[in-house]
């Protein structure tokens, strides 16, 4: 029971870590490079 309890909760952090990524990286991808430089600039 544990095994399969942990096995599991390991596989759903994973399948949140990869959505996170996932939602990450669209979002990187709408930046604007210059914006972003200027804005901390």
């Amino acid at each position: 029971f544990i095994k399969n309890y942990l096995i599991s909760n390991l596989s759903q952090h994973k399948l949140s870590d990869l959505a996170l990524i996932s939602i990450e990286h669209s979002i990187a991808d709408s930046l604007s490079y210059n914006e972003t430089i200027n804005l901390f600039a």
